[in-house]
């Protein structure tokens, strides 16, 4: 008698728990997605900034003195 007392689960709670889990984990994953959404925009900003800049450089710039830079 006392195994089957020890072997009865509690089942609804087991899967309640397995549910919050899975419900947290679906949370996690969409803010994962979430952020790396954000960080790909501003990378995307920093590289667009870098790539003004230089171009702006470069317009700015003498031959002579992209050679020199250069070597």
């Amino acid at each position: 008698m006392a195994e089957t007392e020890q072997s009865n689960v509690d089942y609804s709670n087991l899967i309640r728990a397995q549910t919050r889990q899975v419900d947290i984990d679906a949370f996690k994953e969409r803010g994962m997605k979430k952020v790396n959404v954000i960080n790909a925009r501003k990378i995307n900003e920093l590289i667009s900034q870098a790539v003004t800049n230089i171009i702006g450089k470069m317009e700015d710039a003498d031959i002579e003195t992209i050679k020199d830079d250069k070597a």
